[in-house]
């Protein structure tokens, strides 16, 4: 179960991109190649923004996870198998179910011609002194939200935030970076 809430709350966002981009319109060129390119990674770290949770993950493809909810809980993923780091002790426990790295495989369910999604390509945008390339769209579904995409020069996906969400934000990087994920019991 926390593991299913874990992975809930720190893919709001990245989730509402996919969801989005399987109904969609008119993909902007440059935000589909950087969905590819996310598909693509080996590795990757998120950190997750919203509600009050903080959420630090990095990914390893195709399915481990090490992940630190609120700097207290602590969880390994790998496979079906859950580590999780109570009172300083390790539990394993058999638990199949939503692993965050099956997201990028539903990045490359793009389709088009969805008139209930509708994009902009908003330009270069400046976030902490770096320069990206702002994509947003809104659903039909959705309208009060709007979800902004911030894709970097190498055409990769930094920044994903959510309006009328409470703020909620998932920033991405280590793309590609020798990342290594292991059981620890």
């Amino acid at each position: 179960m926390r593991t299913l809430m874990r992975t809930s709350l720190a893919f709001f966002a990245l989730t509402a991109i996919s969801a989005g981009a399987a109904l969609a319109g008119q993909v902007p060129p440059g935000l589909k190649l950087a969905m590819v390119n996310f598909k693509a990674a080996k590795s990757y770290h998120m950190s997750f923004v919203g509600g009050g949770t903080k959420i630090e993950i990095d990914v390893v493809q195709p399915n481990r996870t090490h992940s630190f909810v609120n700097g207290t809980l602590e969880t390994i993923q790998i496979g079906p198998m859950t580590y999780t780091r109570l009172n300083g002790q390790w539990l394993k426990v058999s638990q199949p179910g939503a692993d965050p790295a099956d997201i990028a495989k539903d990045m490359a369910n793009v389709k088009v011609d969805d008139p209930s999604v509708t994009y902009s390509d908003r330009g270069m945008t400046t976030v902490g002194g770096r320069v990206y390339h702002r994509y947003t769209y809104v659903t039909s579904e959705q309208p009060g939200q709007t979800i902004a995409v911030d894709v970097g020069i190498d055409n990769e996906i930094y920044r994903i935030t959510a309006t009328g969400a409470n703020g909620a934000a998932v920033l991405f990087s280590k793309y590609n970076a020798p990342l290594t994920i292991t059981a620890p019991i």
